[in-house]
């Protein structure tokens, strides 16, 4: 719960930390193997290890588990596909040859509504045709760099620390363990009491633009560069993968007074350094959320770009999450992904 004697205002990096969003429970330690259950609230390796200031385990590479994510034929059918990467699919990899780590975390409504109907069994989400996630659900989908000595002395990043793996299926790296990450974008989803849907919004670090890119590379923008068997390191520690250049497809759709006023209030705050890049709604029947196209670099990098086949173009949380199903291919998961991560 939130510890109201703090202020955002003194949050200068990740030791003052953690914040309320990272505290919450993360996918991984929900859906957990079929001979497993699910660990009680605040009470996982985690979260014990991030109060504790302690590096925590960060094995994701991807928006989603690489190998538990299925193509969407659906998405790739009105979205531009890199060299056949999924939607949700897809490494990142940075300037300095590193991937991208992200997490997937929930709110305790959300946890108590999967834990308590047992959606986290692939066994369940096959008897029943659909589910509905309680009122006051939240999710939250954060990207994170590993910082450069440069970066890390900059403190211009909200960070953590971490262990990193070497292959999506948690290899020991040749690299040093553990790392400092650096916050670099972060999508927060709200089911409210007025709505029939969620509300998406989406963050980034302000300098991601020129952080991500390199004017003088000659690799074609937003196009992954990571082959399979995807490996981070060789042996010796020095990156196997060319950087990915990423490009800014969709115009930040925020008012720019908007985030001025919050980085004004957040002066002083590492948060000053974060922006909103857009917040995204359903509205009726329609097949496409307002605004229509928001995309964010580090976390929808390969699927920024509306394809000119489009019947209904557009782009962002929405646009991804509308047809959720479960594994099956069949259940409705009420706009979630984390479903597909059911055993």
């Amino acid at each position: 719960m939130a510890d109201t004697t703090k202020t955002i205002l003194d949050v200068k990096s990740g030791d003052q930390g953690p914040v309320v969003w990272q505290a919450q429970m993360s996918a991984d330690d929900v859906f957990v193997a079929p001979n497993k259950r699910p660990g009680g609230w605040c009470n996982t390796p985690t979260l014990q290890n991030l109060f504790a200031k302690k590096p925590i385990a960060l094995k994701l590479t991807a928006k989603a588990a690489l190998p538990a994510v299925p193509a969407l034929p659906r998405l790739a059918a009105k979205t531009s596909q890199p060299t056949g990467v999924t939607a949700v699919g897809g490494v990142v990899t940075d300037q300095s040859g590193r991937w991208l780590r992200y997490e997937r975390l929930m709110n305790l409504p959300e946890y108590k509504a999967i834990t308590s109907n047992s959606w986290y069994r692939l066994k369940k989400l096959n008897s029943i045709s659909s589910l509905t996630l309680p009122t006051g659900s939240i999710e939250f989908k954060s990207a994170w760099k590993i910082l450069t000595p440069a970066e890390v002395a900059g403190g211009r990043y909200y960070t953590t620390s971490a262990t990193v793996y070497n292959t999506p299926d948690g290899a020991k790296s040749p690299g040093p363990n553990p790392v400092t990450l650096g916050l670099v974008g972060l999508h927060i989803i709200n089911k409210t009491p007025t709505r029939s849907g969620f509300f998406w919004s989406t963050f980034e670090q302000v300098d991601n633009d020129s952080v991500f890119s390199n004017t003088n590379s000659k690799t074609t923008p937003n196009t992954q560069t990571a082959k399979k068997p995807y490996t981070e390191l060789n042996p010796n520690g020095t990156p196997i993968n060319t950087p990915v250049q990423i490009q800014r497809e969709t115009p930040v759709q925020a008012d720019p007074k908007l985030n001025t006023y919050y980085q004004q209030l957040l002066s002083g705050s590492v948060f000053t350094n974060y922006r909103l890049v857009s917040t995204q709604w359903q509205f009726g029947g329609a097949p496409q959320g307002a605004p229509p196209n928001v995309a964010n670099i580090v976390i929808e990098t390969y699927v920024q770009k509306v394809s000119n086949k489009a019947k209904n173009p557009s782009t962002g949380c929405f646009a991804c999450h509308l047809n959720t199903t479960a594994k099956n291919g069949k259940t409705n998961t009420d706009h979630s992904f984390l479903f597909l991560e059911a055993k």
